[in-house]
């Protein structure tokens, strides 16, 4: 049996995604990034459903998209830590 007074996460987001890319750009500094995290939080949301019966909706939400950015920040610091600067590429290894 379906709970009617589930709230379908993916709606709720739609309804209010300019709050959440408001705290996402004050979090991490960039309303691009935060901007990025908000839409690929939806699609995600569109393609898995999640439906939400007992607390906050914004509150999962928002728990959601932090953890999502900041897997995204540790994935864009381990490849640029691994693979070489453009100026390092191009400097001789003597001198």
């Amino acid at each position: 049996m379906i709970d009617e007074q589930a709230t379908d996460l993916s709606e709720y987001l739609s309804q209010h995604h300019e709050e959440l890319n408001a705290y996402l750009s004050g979090l991490f500094g960039s309303a691009s990034f935060a901007n990025e995290i908000t839409q690929d939080l939806l699609f995600y949301l569109w393609n898995s459903p999640v439906k939400l019966c007992v607390g906050n909706p914004m509150a999962q939400l928002l728990s959601m998209a932090n953890r999502l950015g900041q897997y995204r920040r540790r994935q864009r610091l381990s490849r640029s830590v691994h693979m070489p600067r453009h100026e390092s590429a191009t400097t001789p290894l003597y001198i």
